[in-house]
């Protein structure tokens, strides 16, 4: 095949000799590749004790993370709403302990202005 601007039948006709000669290395690697995989793998009943309760404590530390982290996407959406709803600027802390006290104040905002509603209201 020409290197410079070959005609569409001599490129073809080379992909098929490229194609014809790489299939024998494929049909051998498909052949031979499961033998060629170790297995290795320690049996699953041979764990011990010890590394069942570090496994456990990750499992549970892991929980404990996503449930913080869960109830602290869930405070900054209720301040965010809050703020909206008051039309004042609340800033976001990234501390969940923080966030459950800013959400609770800016609910004690919101029920105290629902309240001095109310009062007007009521003296009208």
């Amino acid at each position: 095949m020409p290197a410079i601007d070959p005609s569409d039948e001599e490129f073809a006709r080379s992909a098929a000799q490229i194609t014809a000669h790489n299939s024998a290395a494929v049909t051998s690697y498909r052949l031979i590749s499961a033998h060629l995989v170790r297995r290795n793998f320690r049996p699953i009943d041979v764990i011990d004790r010890p590394t069942i309760d570090i496994g456990e404590r990750m499992e549970r530390g892991a929980a404990e993370v996503n449930a913080r982290r869960q109830q602290l996407r869930t405070n900054v959406r209720k301040i965010s709403s809050r703020a909206r709803e008051l039309g004042i600027n609340i800033p976001l802390p990234r501390n969940s302990h923080l966030a459950d006290q800013v959400a609770a104040g800016a609910d004690l905002i919101a029920e105290s202005r629902r309240l001095r509603e109310a009062e007007k209201q009521n003296r009208k």
